[in-house]
């Protein structure tokens, strides 16, 4: 569920990645990507896209249905807030609530700092040099007491007593389409291939 539209505003905009992504979704041809990729993993029959604002999207998905919810969406506090909240009505017992963008805890950060840019997308924390999104920090921090974290990717079980972290290993190796793997992660995945079939792996 994505508006597949715009959403960076003021400054995050100005940099060259964040321009770039602001005039391809501003062209119409990221949903079209979307559904590329989809057919191109071959999960198109499991896939079923929705195109719209998740705060009159989520409320239609009915309460305590699915086992999985994942958040990566918009990084101002309202927005994260709202996602994360409507999120949790979604899960069902046992299931598991998890997102992204969390480059940095509730107590990493300074809370005036990260308040006082809760709307900005994407800033340089003073205490640790580190960049982070301060509205997801502050959304998750203020919802949960505490979270599994792995390089920004959070996750929460629902139990009988709460909202727990989850406790699982962090994957040795991400796994993605080919046709999106740049050519230096293929070729060493080739590399990797030959070097078992040749028995020095």
């Amino acid at each position: 569920m994505d508006p597949w539209k715009p959403y960076l505003q003021g400054e995050t905009v100005q940099s060259r990645d964040m321009k770039a992504m602001h005039q391809e979704l501003a062209s119409g041809e990221i949903f079209p990507l979307f559904l590329h990729n989809i057919r191109a993993s071959g999960h198109e029959d499991i896939v079923v896209p929705i195109r719209g604002e998740s705060r009159a999207v989520l409320p239609l998905l009915g309460e305590r249905k699915f086992s999985i919810v994942f958040v990566d969406g918009d990084h101002r506090y309202d927005a994260a807030h709202s996602d994360i909240t409507q999120g949790m009505e979604l899960v069902a017992p046992d299931g598991v609530l998890c997102g992204d963008d969390l480059d940095l805890q509730r107590g990493e950060i300074d809370p005036a700092e990260a308040w006082a840019k809760k709307d900005e997308d994407y800033i340089r924390n003073a205490k640790t040099g580190r960049l982070y999104h301060p509205g997801v920090t502050l959304a998750v921090g203020q919802i949960f007491d505490r979270v599994a974290v792995w390089d920004g990717f959070w996750a929460v079980r629902r139990t009988p007593s709460g909202w727990q972290p989850v406790e699982m290993a962090k994957p040795a190796v991400l796994l993605m389409p080919e046709h999106l793997q740049p050519a230096s992660i293929r070729l060493t995945f080739e590399f990797t291939e030959y070097l078992k079939q040749v028995g020095i792996l």
